[in-house]
């Protein structure tokens, strides 16, 4: 940020990326923002239960099955703390309250659920609104291509695939998150840690800088042949 309060691109993209990275904060404040008060799920189990009556020169099992409903108590995390992480975000993202930024990624269910239950959240919190375009993967990489060749900047996120992230480093289309993170450290979200992500080894550089941060993820298989590889 200049000393007139101006925030150029580049610094505008990295903060951005911080807080995408981030951006399931909203379904956590979702759930801290609940009553302060214990709540009880009641469980309904079915048991079999197993008597041996013993009768003389006669043994017999009676299996007899019954529902036993009991009350399990849980404690959600205090308010305290999401309060805390609410704050951070209220304040990290002051500059950019009142800018849109662009998403354009794949149209399925996690990311419906990123748009309809979570983006509304975090618009609510950091006051930065976000306009979804969800469109098949192939139109997703098509477009997303064609904006990065051509330098028009119309999205300011795109859908990644862990399958075209060496196209994206040799093509210099993606920010070093790790090297951000390290020279933009307060607009690291407190206590994110790139550990907790099992898969985020799909996503880094041959240095294990993080170039991408998983929205979602599954398993995917590569059959070949070994005769000829």
């Amino acid at each position: 940020m200049s000393g007139a309060g101006k925030v150029n691109r580049r610094t505008w993209l990295q903060t951005i990326a911080a807080a995408i990275a981030g951006i399931a904060v909203g379904a956590a404040v979702g759930w801290y923002s609940k009553p302060a008060k214990v709540l009880e799920k009641i469980i309904t189990s079915t048991v079999t239960k197993s008597t041996t009556v013993t009768a003389p020169g006669v043994a017999t099992t009676v299996t007899k099955t019954e529902t036993v409903t009991k009350t399990v108590t849980t404690v959600p995390p205090t308010p305290a703390v999401a309060e805390k992480l609410r704050e951070w975000w209220r304040k990290v993202t002051e500059p950019w309250r009142g800018k849109r930024i662009k998403i354009l990624a794949q149209a399925w269910e996690p990311n419906y659920y990123l748009r309809d239950v979570v983006g509304p959240k975090w618009e609510k919190l950091t006051g930065i609104k976000i306009d979804w375009e969800l469109t098949s993967n192939e139109l997703v990489m098509e477009k997303e291509i064609m904006d990065m060749e051509k330098g028009t900047g119309i999205y300011t996120v795109t859908y990644d695939d862990q399958d075209m992230v060496g196209t994206w480093i040799r093509k210099g289309w993606v920010i070093d998150i790790t090297k951000m993170m390290e020279e933009r450290p307060e607009l690291v979200e407190p206590g994110f840690d790139p550990d907790d992500i099992f898969c985020v080894d799909y996503c880094v550089d041959p240095r294990g800088h993080i170039l991408t941060i998983p929205a979602e993820y599954y398993p995917k298989t590569y059959v070949y042949r070994s005769d000829l590889f």
